[in-house]
């Protein structure tokens, strides 16, 4: 668990991950705006020659739109998700890129700040102690985690709000 998150710990890892995840976020806003154009244009050029283009067949410049909405209203629930995400120390849904197991976590038993917290308050110092030094231990992979909660949970109420905007 250490030697991991050793490796995990490097900020490199961290600004690759994210970089990666807002230049795929950036590349599919651009690719449906220009899709738009292209098919504007193509659909305008054909019916100047004469054939008859289906309207449905072309992506619109409202596509565009429903995506900045819906990564707009999307930012809330993404934050809300990716903050329980760093207090629990793993994925809302249980899929990540880190699967650590709660049963063979290295030090301590439990990784949920939440319930380190109450250990304290109940006085009990040792688990305290030993949780706290478990999520110290595992702060790198616990961003990556979040990171990675944070984007998912973007794109899937994303598209939810995108659909959203196009029916009304």
């Amino acid at each position: 668990e250490s030697y991991m998150n050793a490796m995990l710990s490097s900020p490199v890892t961290h600004t690759v991950n994210i970089a990666g995840n807002l230049a795929f976020q950036a590349s599919r806003f651009a690719e449906t705006g220009i899709a738009s154009m292209i098919g504007k244009t193509r659909q305008t050029v054909m019916e100047l020659s004469g054939v008859k283009m289906d309207p449905a067949d072309r992506v619109y410049a409202t596509e565009a739109m429903a995506f900045i909405h819906g990564s707009l209203y999307a930012q809330k629930d993404a934050f809300t998700l990716a903050g329980k995400a760093f207090i629990k120390g793993r994925s809302g849904d249980l899929m990540s890129k880190l699967d650590i197991d709660e049963d063979r976590i290295g030090i301590g038993n439990t990784r949920d700040i939440s319930k380190i917290l109450n250990q304290a308050s109940e006085g009990n110092w040792g688990s305290f102690f030993l949780n706290s030094m478990g999520v110290i231990n595992t702060m790198s992979s616990r961003f990556l985690a979040v990171e990675d909660e944070y984007f998912k949970v973007m794109i899937k109420r994303r598209v939810q709000y995108q659909e959203a905007f196009k029916a009304s």
